[in-house]
């Protein structure tokens, strides 16, 4: 049966005709004002304010309920209730109590509006951009488990931030289903973006950056203090990073034993607050420093035999075999394809071939790839682009095999990857600094290239916020390493300032990438030797010479003591 129209159907309830004709003239129908709520107690404060710019009376907020129920499908009159079990599985919408699950309530703009700005009165000291800010399911997700004050383990494949999920959204490949088993819910329904967590293609950067954005959606939804949240990373991070002797036949837990046992932790903060009372802040006290359950559940592992005794990174025979049926020229033509999704599938299955296979890595370089790789960063969009910059980056490993040929023609690559590390997106600059860095280790030419290009000030900017700090650093040092002019250039753009503060990061592999990259500034450069001097970098690593970076801190102090005995 039609549904009524909107004004009639609300002036049949008694709604104020000027409330009625105000909602019609906004866009209200009577379809979606029968799904504005889930049910009557979701006429909130909010709902009422965008209803109506005016205040609504008690009586017309009644009449605007009644009419609402008699829209639903088991409408029942007042003072009834709701909805049977029947009829809430009939409408799709999971009861309190029952099996059916669903995903938290999307959170509103103006929730997440009042959110952010209560957390910057709270923690001033701290910046919310798309690159920090949690994404709105994560955000979803905390929130709705505050509001239960229920705290459960959130899946590490959710923990995203804005920048990371809108990316995601954009390079996310459509998904063929299998039909077979599928429930009709599971085809209408496109599964959410997610992280896939495995051990191939993340490390500790990952795991940190994934407890960082818990630990703000947290707090920002009021379920515990920034702080107590960052204290449970960093001892949890501290057991991933820690220094194991290479005779131990020990290793650290893996990404997915890392979240094995990050999920055991938050099942026991869980138990505390529900069975025993605690507060969440208590709680995750309590795990942090006063139980040893965490140590337990990250110590090192024993290595089994073939980490033991094979270090090197074997190609896999499929690898080995789809180079030796000749699919690598097919392949290569098809960077020139009319279509970019062709040419991004091309270059993603070139990169999966040359992934630590050198001979595929010379065949791809030999086969003509870097040329039309240069043109899809020249003229593509963002998914073509980071492929391609990937691609470029494998082919990097191999081109000490080709030294003739390789770094000449990678050199055309240097000034679209430079300009993309002013790109649109996070991952797209990301991508290009760490194809940069690799590009830089093989070929002084090429270092020199990259610096003409203008690669230093973006890269040097990069060192003072929160995102991409150890790629920009591996970049810089592989840019300066034996190279005189570079050395003053990253001086000149102001690298050494930043790099020095870094000595006192809170995360103890970039305190190990920043006394490498002052080393290598420092090697062979009085200039750079006194300036680490006056920016303190001798104390800072001094410091590190006490903690768990003590190579990489002895080496660069051996540059700053080489100024003191010229007379620093």
């Amino acid at each position: 049966m039609a549904l009524p129209e909107l004004e009639d159907h609300l002036a049949t309830h008694g709604v104020d005709p000027a409330l009625s004709n105000h909602m019609v003239q906004n866009g209200w129908t009577t379809q979606n004002f029968s799904v504005i709520v889930d049910s009557i107690s979701g006429f909130t404060d909010e709902i009422w304010t965008e209803l109506s710019e005016s205040p609504i009376s008690l009586v017309q907020r009644s009449n605007l309920k009644i009419a609402w129920q008699q829209l639903q499908p088991a409408a029942v009159l007042p003072g009834r209730e709701l909805q049977t079990g029947a009829a809430a599985s009939a409408a799709g919408v999971p009861q309190e109590g029952s099996w059916a699950e669903s995903f938290a309530p999307k959170i509103q703009p103006s929730t997440v509006a009042k959110l952010k700005k209560q957390f910057l009165v709270d923690y001033p000291s701290e910046v919310l951009t798309p690159e920090t800010m949690p994404s709105t399911r994560l955000l979803s997700l905390a929130h709705h488990q505050h509001g239960k004050q229920e705290y459960r383990w959130i899946p590490w494949k959710f923990r995203m931030t804005q920048a990371r999920l809108e990316d995601m959204v954009i390079y996310q490949r459509p998904k063929v289903p299998k039909i077979e088993g599928l429930q009709l819910h599971q085809l209408i329904w496109d599964e959410p973006p997610s992280l896939d967590i495995n051990n191939q293609g993340m490390g500790v950067n990952a795991i940190r950056n994934m407890l960082d954005v818990h630990n703000i959606a947290l707090a920002l939804v009021g379920s515990c203090h920034l702080q107590r949240l960052r204290a449970y990373s960093l001892k949890f991070m501290s057991y991933m990073i820690q220094r194991l002797e290479g005779d131990s036949g020990l290793r650290l837990p893996n990404v997915l034993e890392a979240q094995a046992a990050d999920k055991a932790l938050w099942q026991l903060i869980h138990d505390l607050v529900l069975d025993q009372q605690f507060t969440l802040d208590n709680a995750i006290h309590e795990v942090t420093h006063l139980r040893s359950d965490m140590a337990s559940l990250l110590q090192p592992r024993p290595k089994d035999q073939q980490e033991q005794f094979h270090y090197d990174v074997e190609p896999t025979p499929l690898q080995v075999a789809i180079g030796q049926a000749g699919a690598i020229h097919p392949l290569i033509r098809l960077l020139e394809d009319n279509e970019q999704r062709i040419r991004v599938v091309a270059a993603a299955v070139l990169n999966d071939l040359a992934s630590d296979n050198p001979d595929n890595q010379v065949a791809i370089t030999q086969g003509g790839a870097i040329d039309p790789l240069v043109r899809i960063l020249k003229r593509d969009e963002a998914p073509a682009l980071v492929m391609a910059a990937s691609l470029l980056k494998s082919l990097a490993a191999g081109a000490a095999a080709e030294q003739d040929s390789a770094p000449s023609a990678l050199l055309g690559a240097v000034p679209p990857l430079v300009a993309l590390l002013r790109g649109k997106t996070l991952l797209a600059q990301e991508q290009a600094a760490s194809t940069l860095g690799a590009l830089a280790a093989h070929s002084p030419p090429i270092q020199a290239a990259i610096v003409r290009a203008g690669a230093v000030s973006p890269l040097v900017e990069r060192l003072h916020g929160d995102m991409m700090k150890g790629t920009a650093i591996v970049a810089l040092r592989n840019l300066a390493t034996s190279h005189a002019e570079n050395q003053q250039a990253i001086a000149e753009a102001g690298a050494i300032l930043p790099l020095v503060k870094l000595l006192e990061d809170a995360m103890p592999m970039v305190r190990e990438e920043a006394a490498e990259a002052l080393w290598t500034l420092a090697q062979d450069n009085l200039e750079n030797q006194l300036a680490i001097i006056r920016a303190g970098g001798s104390a800072s690593m001094v410091a590190l010479l006490k903690g768990d970076s003590q190579e990489q801190a002895t080496l660069a102090l051996l540059g700053v003591a080489e100024a003191v005995r010229n007379g620093a």
